[in-house]
C-alpha cells in the first residue's frame, strides 16, 4: 500500500490534494506510470467538490487509463466510474439531463468493458456505482420504473458466477453491503425510506459450510491484519465509501420518523475529522442535525448548525463551473436558508434573517455577473485593474479550498482581505461590489434609501413567505401565510390575458390582501423598491388590487433582483451621453416575440 492508498482509503483528500500540487502537479504526476496517483487525486477533487479541478483532472487522467488494469478491469470499466462521478456532479447542480445523459455514456461504457462473469470485487464497485447515480437520477426525475430496474441490476451485481461455492466470506461480505448501500441509496432518492432502512440496516449472514469453516481460518490473520491497518489510517471505522453511507442511513431514519437514531449517527458524524473532506456530505450532515434540533425545541442550536451549513455551501459555490450550474446548485440548497431564516425570524433576529435571505437571493445574481469577465472596454486603465482584480480574486478563492473547514474559518478574513484590497482603488466601485460577492449590510441598504422610499422584500420556502420592510429608521418583518400563492399567481396572470373580462378581479383582491396589506402599516411612503421571490417574480404587482384599487395608482415602484444591487445602482446617472433603450429580444423563436414592447421601446 502506498501513501496515496493510505490516504484515498481513509477519505483523508485535503491530504491527497495537498501531496500533488505542492508535489509539482500535473508536470509530476501526469505521466503513465503515474495513472493509479491520479485517480486517487481525481477522487479527491471530487470529494471536496472541486469541480472545475476535478474535469481538469479527468481530461488529465483519461489518455493516460491503460486497457487492462491489474487483468480485474479495463479501461472502460475507469471512464464508466469517471462518467458516474461526473453525472453525480451535475446531479448536485439539478442539471438533470446532463447528469442523465453521463450516466447513459456510463453505463455504455461498463457493458463495454463487462464480461460474462464479473472478475473481482474490484470490477463490481464501480458496475454497482454506475448504476446507483444512475438509479438516482431516475428518481428525481420521477421515472420510478428506471429507478428500479436499477436497483435490480445492482442487487444481482456478481463478482463472479462461482461466488458462493469459491469465494471466501470476507469478499463476499464486501460485495454484499457494496450492494445494499447502492440500493439503499437509491430508495432514499424514491423517498421509501422504510424500505431503505431496512436495507441499509441489514446484515451479510454467513452460511455455515465447511468451506466457511476454512475461510475463518485461514483468513483471521488477514482480518485482524487489515483491522489493525484500518485503525492506523483513520481513528473512526468511517472511509470515503462507509462515511457517505452512514449519512444516507441518517436521512433514512430521520424521514423514517426516527429522529433519535438520526440525531446519533449525526452526531458521530459532524464528530469526524475528515467530515471536512466530504463537503457536499458535511453541509448536509449539518443541516439535517439542525432541522432535527428545530424538531426537539432547540432553536440556537438549529440556528448553529444551519448558519455554519450555509457557510459551507457558499465555499462550494465558487467551484461550480457553468452559470446553469451554479443556479442549479442555489436552487437545490434554498431549504438550507429558508430554514435558517425562518428559525432566525421566530427567535426575533429580524436583521440576521434579512441578511441570510438577501444572500440567499443575491448569490446566484453575483456569481452569474462574476462569470462575465470581460466586460467593459477593452482599453481604459480602469477595466484593465478590475479585470486583474478579477483573477486575484479567483486564484485566492481557488486557494481557499486547500484549508480545511479549521482553516479556512482561521485564514478566510485575512486572505479575503488581501483580495478585496485591489478592488478598493479601481474606480469602479460597481464592479466590485458584483464580484466580490460580499456579506451586506443592512444599515448601508438603509442609507441608500431616500425618506420617500420603503423596500419591501418577499422571501420564502415551500408554504412559507416573509416580508421584510427597510426604511431609513429601520427593519421590520412579517410572516405571509404562502399557502396557494403559486396557483393564485398563475391564475391571475390567465385572467388578465382577457381583458374583456373581470375573472381576474377574485385573485387580484387575494394577492393585494395576502402580500400588499400586511405592509401598507409599515410603509407609509409614497414610493416601493420591491424585491420578489420564487413565482412572485412572474406577478405584475401593478395590477393587484385591481380592478378597484390597483397598486399602480396607489404607489410609485419599482422591481429589483434583490436589495444588495443598491450597493451599486447610482441614482444620480448622468445621461448626457445618450439612453439604451431594449425591447423584444430575438429569442430565435417567432412565438416569444413581444412586438408591443418593440413599440413601447
Amino acid at each position: 500500500m502506498t501513501a496515496w492508498d493510505a490516504r484515498g482509503l481513509k477519505g483523508d483528500y485535503q491530504g491527497t490534494i495537498d501531496a500533488f500540487e505542492n508535489g509539482g502537479g500535473y508536470e509530476t504526476f501526469a505521466r503513465d506510470d503515474n495513472y493509479r496517483i491520479l485517480v486517487w487525486v481525481c477522487d479527491a477533487y471530487f470529494y471536496q467538490r472541486e469541480r472545475i479541478k476535478f474535469d481538469e483532472c479527468v481530461d488529465r487522467l483519461q489518455p493516460l487509463i491503460p486497457e487492462d488494469w491489474h487483468g480485474m478491469q479495463n479501461d472502460h470499466d475507469i471512464r464508466a466510474f469517471l462518467l458516474s462521478r461526473q453525472a453525480q456532479l451535475k446531479l448536485e447542480t439539478n442539471e438533470l439531463e446532463e447528469a442523465r445523459s453521463l450516466s447513459a455514456r456510463a453505463i455504455g461504457e461498463m457493458r463495454q468493458g463487462i464480461t460474462m462473469e464479473l472478475d473481482s470485487l474490484p470490477h463490481i464497485a464501480p458496475y454497482v456505482g454506475v448504476y446507483k447515480i444512475d438509479g438516482i437520477i431516475a428518481a428525481l426525475q420521477d421515472r420510478e420504473a428506471d429507478a428500479r430496474i436499477a436497483i435490480e441490476k445492482i442487487e444481482t451485481a456478481i463478482a463472479t458466477e462461482k461466488v458462493w461455492g469459491g469465494r471466501d466470506h470476507m469478499v463476499q461480505e464486501a460485495e454484499f453491503e457494496v450492494r445494499r448501500d447502492a440500493a439503499g441509496s437509491v430508495l432514499v432518492a424514491l423517498g421509501d425510506y422504510a424500505e431503505a432502512v431496512d436495507v441499509l440496516t441489514s446484515r451479510y449472514e454467513r452460511k455455515a459450510t465447511f468451506n466457511s469453516v476454512m475461510d475463518n481460518i485461514t483468513s483471521f490473520g488477514l482480518d485482524r491484519m487489515l483491522q489493525n491497518i484500518a485503525k492506523g489510517l483513520t481513528s473512526s471505522y468511517h472511509n470515503s465509501r462507509k462515511l457517505p453511507m452512514a449519512f444516507v442511513l441518517a436521512k433514512a431514519h430521520l424521514e423514517a420518523g426516527d429522529t433519535d437514531e438520526a440525531k446519533q449517527l449525526l452526531d458521530q458524524l459532524l464528530q469526524l475529522n475528515i467530515i471536512n473532506g466530504f463537503s457536499e456530505i458535511y453541509y448536509a450532515a449539518l443541516y439535517e442535525r439542525g432541522r432535527i434540533a428545530l424538531m426537539k425545541g432547540d432553536r440556537d442550536l438549529a440556528i448553529k448548525h444551519f448558519t455554519v451549513a450555509v457557510d459551507e455551501i457558499e465555499k462550494q459555490r465558487s467551484s461550480v463551473n457553468s452559470e446553469v450550474g451554479k443556479i442549479g446548485f442555489a436552487g437545490d440548497k434554498q431549504a438550507v436558508y429558508g430554514d435558517l431564516v425562518a428559525a432566525l425570524f421566530d427567535q426575533g433576529e429580524i436583521e440576521q434573517a434579512f441578511v441570510y435571505a438577501e444572500r440567499a437571493k443575491a448569490r446566484a445574481l453575483v456569481d452569474l455577473l462574476a462569470e462575465k469577465k470581460a466586460f467593459g472596454s477593452e482599453g481604459s486603465e480602469r477595466n484593465r485593474l478590475s479585470r486583474r482584480a478579477i483573477v486575484e480574486l479567483d486564484r485566492t478563492d481557488r486557494e481557499q479550498q486547500l484549508y480545511t473547514r479549521e482553516k479556512f474559518d482561521a485564514l478566510t478574513s485575512g486572505k479575503r482581505g488581501i483580495a478585496v484590497t485591489p478592488l478598493e482603488v479601481v474606480p469602479d466601485r460597481e464592479l466590485a461590489s458584483l464580484v466580490t460577492a460580499t456579506n451586506i449590510e443592512t444599515s448601508d441598504i438603509l442609507s441608500r434609501l431616500k425618506a420617500s422610499e420603503t423596500l419591501v422584500e418577499f422571501f420564502g420556502h415551500g408554504d412559507r413567505m416573509f416580508v421584510f420592510v427597510l426604511r431609513r429608521d429601520g427593519i421590520a418583518a412579517a410572516r405571509i401565510d404562502a399557502d396557494g400563492l403559486t396557483d393564485k399567481v398563475s391564475s391571475f396572470r390567465r385572467g388578465l390575458q382577457d381583458p374583456s373580462s373581470l375573472r381576474y378581479a377574485a385573485e387580484s383582491r387575494w394577492l393585494y390582501d395576502r402580500l400588499i396589506r400586511p405592509v401598507i402599516d409599515l410603509a407609509p411612503t409614497s414610493q416601493l423598491i420591491i424585491v420578489p421571490h420564487g413565482a412572485l417574480h412572474y406577478l405584475p404587482f401593478g395590477a393587484i388590487g385591481a380592478p378597484e384599487s390597483p397598486l399602480i395608482e396607489r404607489f410609485s415602484y419599482r422591481i429589483l433582483p434583490s436589495a444588495s444591487v443598491m450597493t451599486y445602482l447610482d441614482n444620480d446617472v448622468d445621461a448626457k451621453s445618450g439612453l439604451l433603450i431594449l425591447g423584444n429580444p430575438d429569442l430565435n423563436e417567432p412565438g416569444l416575440d413581444l412586438p408591443f414592447a418593440e413599440r413601447e421601446a
